[in-house]
């Protein structure tokens, strides 16, 4: 069987984000905030109108409330209320997800699942510590709670936007720009919104701090993974050379010596050497190239190395 062959290099998704096996965290994502968001109508308990939260159980204990945060020491919420969504309106959770498909997706393919679900998580809890700065500061109220997946689709969106900066979308189905024009008008306004210039019940806070965050991630070249333990991770032992049979013979002057031919690989290494090359790009192509080791680049480089031999 070629190497391009092998399952990491079959691919017909293009640079299109599919609804395919290969978006495991984006679908985990997706999946997890639409059941929350069935499970916050289930358990709705008090209806209030057409106030922006409307309350149940499962909607009380997993938002975004700063003063539970900061008295009681609940942390989960800091990132669980990037699953809830306002049940008043539809659109809030169909934006936040239509953003999490069409960006997640194509950054999922480029830094890999693992790396791409802590960026999503790092970005919402990023963005909880932007509600808690702007309440400690007075910009808005300490017992207001926030829900909605806004901050960390904020931070993909800068992301997107960095990265393909000339990309063309279209306003309204309609209107063609380019997508870091969108950016930053939607920036503008939250900024704008942030500093009372415009009202309304939007966590203006939550949505800067995750695009500030989106952007110092992209900028620097951050990889939330490098400080993560990797359950994976496995210590590659090196081949070890088969032992040699060293004879003795005297030495016999003035005679011409052969030219020594290079010594042959040993088939069990070589075979070993192509069965690790093939667990290694099986890695690459599920969590993406910054998960490998150092000892997983070794194999890749000297398999590379081999390749290149053959075809002189």
């Amino acid at each position: 069987m070629g190497i391009y062959d092998r399952e990491y290099y079959r691919s017909d998704s293009g640079d299109r984000a599919n609804w395919d096996g290969s978006h495991r965290g984006g679908r985990a994502l997706i999946i997890i905030t639409v059941v929350s968001f069935l499970a916050q109508i289930l358990t709705l308990e008090r209806p209030e109108g057409m106030q922006l939260v409307m309350q149940g159980w499962f909607t009380e204990l997993f938002w975004m409330n700063p003063e539970r945060v900061v008295d009681s020491f609940q942390i989960w919420r800091m990132v669980s209320y990037a699953f809830l969504h306002d049940i008043t309106s539809i659109m809030h959770i169909v934006m936040n997800m239509l953003i999490l498909w069409w960006c997640g997706f194509r950054l999922e393919d480029r830094f890999g699942t693992r790396e791409f679900v802590a960026l999503y998580l790092v970005a919402a809890f990023v963005g909880a510590v932007g509600q808690l700065v702007s309440a400690a500061l007075g910009f808005s109220a300490w017992e207001t709670p926030v829900i909605g997946a806004s901050g960390a689709t904020y931070a993909l969106l800068v992301i997107y936007a960095y990265l393909n900066p000339s990309q063309i979308v279209y306003v309204f189905f309609v209107l063609p720009m380019p997508i870091w024009v969108l950016v930053t008008l939607f920036l503008a306004l939250d900024i704008s919104g942030a500093l009372g210039m415009r009202s309304g019940n939007t966590a203006y806070w939550v949505h800067i701090a995750g695009a500030v965050f989106g952007f110092a991630y992209i900028h620097y070249r951050l990889m939330l993974t490098n400080w993560l333990p990797n359950r994976n991770r496995r210590r590659v032992a090196r081949e070890a050379p088969a032992p040699r049979l060293k004879i003795y013979q005297d030495p016999q002057p003035n005679l011409p010596s052969e030219p020594k031919s290079p010594p042959a690989a040993h088939p069990e290494v070589e075979d070993n050497l192509t069965e690790l090359m093939d667990q290694v790009l099986e890695k690459v192509a599920r969590e993406g190239q910054a998960s490998l080791t150092p000892e997983e680049r070794d194999i890749l480089f000297r398999a590379s190395e081999r390749l290149k031999k053959r075809r002189k």
